[in-house]
């Protein structure tokens, strides 16, 4: 499938919360409240491991609470390296007084290397229900250069780009925090559903 086709399937999925109003509300009042969102995460995880083209359903709030939380864990370790990496880059230049460039460049592109992996690595953390498999390097290369390495790198930077937009617009307008949080529901599941979409045609899954 192509990238338009992903992001058009991602998109009627994420339309369909609009037919259960009880269950969007839920999920923007949980994404409104720190530590309470990773239930999102979770959430998010749930429509991974069902691959269907309708919304799950929103239930067992703990599990979701406890998937979300995995999901954070891998990701904090993944930025681990290249965050400390930042991290000296700083604090060589207060010690100093000089500018720590090197480490900062590194740091930065390590960030991006390793967001290309994450990404896929987390889908297949959920999908296969064992943390291990978000550090499983040569299967989650393998599913990427199944699935194409053009429509994933596409599908990454369309991502990060909306993503950027979403917080920046939070930032810009008195409401823009509630504009963030009635949006950020519909772009968790249209990230889910293309992900799933995109995972499956790497991994051999055969969707409904």
């Amino acid at each position: 499938m192509q990238i338009e086709g992903i992001f058009s399937e991602g998109i009627e999925t994420s339309k369909k919360l609009l037919d259960d109003t009880p269950k969007l509300l839920l999920l923007v009042v949980i994404a409104t409240i720190p530590v309470v969102n990773l239930i999102l995460l979770g959430y998010f995880a749930r429509i991974i491991r069902d691959g269907s083209s309708d919304p799950p359903p929103l239930f067992d709030y703990i599990t979701l609470f406890i998937e979300g939380l995995k999901i954070f864990v891998a990701l904090i370790i993944y930025l681990l390296i290249p965050l400390i990496l930042i991290f000296v880059g700083i604090w060589t230049t207060v010690i100093s007084g000089g500018f720590a460039l090197p480490f900062f460049i590194l740091g930065a592109f390590l960030s991006l290397l390793i967001a290309l992996i994450a990404a896929m690595g987390i889908v297949h953390m959920i999908y296969t229900q064992s943390f291990a498999k978000a550090f499983s390097f040569g299967e989650i290369i393998e599913i990427i250069r199944t699935a194409g390495w053009g429509n994933y790198v596409l599908w990454i930077l369309s991502i990060w780009i909306v993503s950027l937009m979403i917080s920046a617009f939070s930032q810009v307008t008195p409401i823009g925090w509630l504009i963030t949080a009635l949006v950020t529901p519909f772009f968790t599941v249209f990230v889910a559903r293309t992900a799933f979409i995109i995972y499956s045609s790497g991994a051999g899954i055969v969707m409904d």
